[in-house]
């Protein structure tokens, strides 16, 4: 396979083409910005709406705007704080590099508690020019406020492809839903045109762009964010920690390759941060390290539940406590544990409803009404109350635990209190009394609740319990969801406490986890003893096989094993023992054997015992358990993912992203035609289908979505030729189509009008025609004609012998032409500008500036004589 260009220097070539036709493209975009201002001194456009003004010194930025900030007392005392002088070692070269090399592409891998926030800081305090931070959680954005412009990766993702919220969620799950090798290219260009046009308020107004936690970011956007990136002049700082979760929603596409290795492919710089100054532990920071060896997508298996028990032996026959930290997989798992443990424990409750106005129609509310007006009972919790008793996915009722910590008013790390007091004296006016860390007393009643609650707990209880409720084809229910503005903060899945240190106990349930999962969980405290419990598999079965298979345990009762016993176990075999078969004699003798075990302290009783369950092993069946092979210190992408393969081509989609839609959906299609590779790795399937399922007139759900995003109209219908396809999209307005005629195999020419039927996909394309291009003689004097762009006239005209590397020549020469019609255009521009302020000097310019979609207009299509082509 042939990229775009042969070599090294073509490449270097192409991308200054590149940067510089963008910047061509800006600067109309900035003329026409100003033309706004001065004509009515208004500001137009949409997008300069929300944008502040792009200031040579930070200082200056306004400190009234959201997104700016100020040389505040609050930043002075931060700037000696995070300083330079306070880094290590490896944290001062990643700030000298930044600092002295601007421009660049820096990847950080950051393992937890290294220090990578800190050096981050440091960097963006000791900048003069404007800082933008992307953080996937508003929390971890806080400790920027004085020193740079914060966004979410929502937030920040909306403003670069010009979305609404709804818009974008649509978005992140169309994008990993199963579309083909067609529609995914095409995607990935449409999305970086909308990118374009948004880079003068996105990327093109700071001098440092960080983006923290790249693994919860959608492989596809960090892509696109990479492509933009890449022919801007600002430096773009990624960090994160590659054995971490990925993105929970991520194209089939991208499967094989880790958001690491993407990021890799287009950095100038990696960095490592290594060691662990958060961690009071050291043997358990070993541990932490050990895991994260292993860490992947793979499903915890029976060595993985051995290390577990080998490391928490003591942990896993206690009793959980309802005020630990709560961690697993899955929410249903989180809601069995904790509606046992409120059983068990008799808390009070208070049960969620859902509250319509009188105007709200009663079929909109998903709920059966209840004794009191307005409020219903949601049918997402209609199981629980029925006699099957069936446990839903979140939590029907929120606990009301004395002690307990709690979410107040909304959902932040830094809005929590604890539950001191429930006032139920006076029923239907019920109150909590909450204390805050600064022994402040906040009393609530019952309201809507929805601000302080996990968003998918909300749209569970609002849409029915469907699994699919946040789909973007399913309309909402309609209300509001009514309790205590209360959230319990010790509920969590393990992909929620990403990025949080946890300094409460916790209850570890590892049940359907993967290695990732593991990992992350461990790493999210400091030392071994804040686990008060964790949950396995099959406990007996482990407890027993790490009794025998760690002697030390025996000998030393007061100590705990560290990763040099693991490691040396585990590679001089360790002996799994399976009791799934037993006898259950055998089983209560064992049972009995290892809770004495657990609870002795005495050296010579453990022996005992242990020589005990060494004589019971013989009657069990066993299997060696080996250590798998860990991740070497390069990931290994596995060659079939379609990212992988357009990582490597990556910059056809610049091209792509500035042609005209029928040019880019004719160019894809050849291209897959006439790619081996690609059709290998994933079949090509219909355009049009998957993608239009998920388009929707709710309001609530936003209507942007692939459709528009990628002009679907102009789309290949289900089945058409490519010679049908031109023959459709350049029709004139009078509905008159070209007469095409066709060159077979045997140089036999035919009419497509005439006789379309022989015209297959395969066997003629539009790579392989001739054309006789005419009006039809009837309607010559009243018909227009045809508009044909440059690159469909050049498929045309090149016949048989367009192949792969011709279809990539030509997204060069589409550059080389564009970039000339710019250079031209811009000088002339610059002219009229000198012509008009030296005639009108005094005068403020009143010129209009076509936008960004007239420019392109005018730049692309061409008007092809018809009568003449052959």
């Amino acid at each position: 396979m042939s990229d775009i260009n042969a070599d090294a220097n073509s490449e270097s070539a192409y991308i200054r083409q590149l940067i510089e036709l963008i910047e061509l493209k800006s600067q109309q975009e900035r003329r026409k910005d100003d033309s706004s201002r001065s004509t009515d001194g208004n500001i137009n456009d949409k997008r300069t709406k929300r944008r502040t003004s792009k200031e040579s010194d930070a200082t200056s930025l306004s400190a009234k705007s959201s997104n700016a900030y100020t040389l505040t007392s609050g930043r002075a005392a931060d700037a000696q704080f995070y300083h330079r002088d306070r880094l290590n070692a490896d944290q001062r070269n990643i700030f000298d590099y930044v600092l002295s090399h601007p421009g660049r592409i820096v990847l950080v891998q950051a393992g937890p508690g290294t220090g990578k926030t800190f050096t981050m800081l440091a960097i963006a305090q000791a900048c003069t020019k404007p800082v933008k931070v992307v953080i996937y959680k508003r929390d971890l954005l806080i400790p920027f406020r004085h020193c740079a412009v914060q966004y979410t990766v929502a937030k920040f993702c909306m403003m670069l492809f010009d979305l609404n919220f709804m818009a974008y969620k649509a978005l992140d799950k169309q994008l990993a839903s199963n579309v083909s090798v067609e529609e995914l290219i095409i995607s990935i260009g449409g999305l970086l045109r909308l990118a374009l046009k948004n880079i003068a308020h996105t990327v093109d107004d700071c001098e440092i762009l960080i983006i923290d936690e790249h693994t919860l970011i959608p492989k596809i956007i960090m892509f696109v964010i990479l492509l933009i990136c890449r022919i801007r002049p600002l430096t773009l700082i990624i960090s994160g920690d590659r054995n971490q979760l990925q993105n929970i929603h991520n194209s089939i596409h991208a499967r094989g390759i880790s958001s690491y290795e993407i990021i890799e492919s287009f950095a100038d710089r990696v960095f490592s941060l290594r060691h662990n100054e958060r961690c009071t532990d050291s043997r358990y920071s070993a541990l932490v390290d050990y895991a994260s060896k292993f860490s992947s997508s793979k499903k915890l298996d029976e060595f993985a539940y051995a290390f577990v028990s080998a490391i928490f032996y003591d942990r896993l026959t206690i009793d959980a406590k309802i005020t630990d930290t709560h961690l697993a997989s899955c929410h249903k798992t989180l809601t069995e544990t904790v509606m046992y443990l409120t059983m068990n424990n008799q808390i009070p409750v208070s049960f969620y409803y859902i509250y319509a106005t009188p105007q709200v129609a009663q079929g909109q509310v998903r709920g059966v009404p209840s004794s009191i007006r307005g409020l219903y009972n949601p049918d997402a919790f209609r199981g629980y109350f029925s006699k099957e008793k069936s446990c839903p996915k979140f939590l029907p009722y929120l606990p009301l635990v004395i002690g307990g910590r709690y979410f107040v008013q909304t959902f932040s790390e830094n809005s929590i209190a604890t539950l001191i007091y429930f006032d139920q004296s006076n029923i239907g006016n019920e109150e909590v009394h909450m204390k805050t860390s600064q022994n402040e007393i906040l009393k609530f009643k019952k309201g809507d609740c929805r601000a302080v609650m996990f968003e998918e707990h909300v749209n569970y209880i609002l849409n029915g319990g469907d699994e699919a409720s946040d789909y973007v084809n399913t309309r909402s229910g309609r209300g509001l969801v009514y309790n205590f503005p209360i959230y319990p903060a010790n509920v969590m899945s393990i992909h929620m406490c990403q990025g949080r240190t946890i300094n409460n106990d916790i209850d570890l349930m590892l049940e359907n986890c993967s290695y990732e999962q593991l990992y992350v969980a461990f790493s999210r405290v400091t030392q071994r003893s804040k686990f008060s419990r964790v949950r396995i598999y099959d406990t007996l079965t482990y407890l027993f096989s790490t009794i025998i298979n760690f002697k030390k345990l025996a000998l030393e009762p007061l100590s705990n094993l560290d990763v040099t016993d693991i490691v040396h176990v585990f590679n001089n075999h360790y002996t799994m023992y399976d009791l799934g078969n037993c006898k259950p004699d055998l089983i209560q003798s064992v049972q009995v054997a290892v809770t004495m075990f657990l609870c002795s302290r005495d050296v010579g009783m453990r022996c005992f015992l242990r020589e005990k369950l060494i004589g019971f092993s013989k009657y069990l069946q066993r299997k060696t358990l080996t250590a798998p092979e860990g991740k070497g210190k390069k990931e290994k992408a596995s060659g079939s993912s379609t990212l992988e393969y357009l990582l490597k081509n990556k910059s056809i989609f610049y091209p792509l992203a500035l042609m005209n839609p029928p040019d880019v959906f004719v160019w894809v299609r050849e291209y897959l035609i006439r790619n081996t590779a690609l059709k290998n790795i994933l079949s090509i399937s219909p355009y049009r289908g998957r993608i239009r399922m998920f388009y929707t007139d709710d309001v609530d759900r936003g209507r942007a979505t692939l459709e528009s995003i990628n002009n679907t109209s102009f789309a290949y219908a289900n089945g058409e030729t490519t010679v049908d396809y031109l023959r459709r999209i350049y029709s004139d307005k009078n509905h008159s189509t070209p007469n095409i005629q066709i060159i077979d195999a045997n140089d036999e020419r035919f009419n497509v009008n005439e006789e379309s039927e022989k015209v297959t996909f395969l066997d003629y394309s539009c790579l392989r025609i001739r054309t006789v291009i005419k009006l039809d003689e009837k309607d010559s004097d009243r018909a227009e004609p045809l508009l044909l762009t440059r690159f469909s006239f050049r498929v045309i005209e090149a016949n048989s012998s367009v192949n792969e590397s011709w279809l990539l020549k030509e997204l060069r020469e589409f550059v080389n032409d564009s970039l000339s019609n710019e250079r031209e255009r811009n000088s002339q521009q610059i002219e009229e500008d000198n012509s008009f302020h030296t005639a009108n000097r005094d005068v403020p310019q009143k010129r209009k500036i076509e936008t960004y979609d007239d420019i392109l207009e005018e730049v692309l299509p061409i008007k092809c004589v018809k009568n003449s082509r052959r």
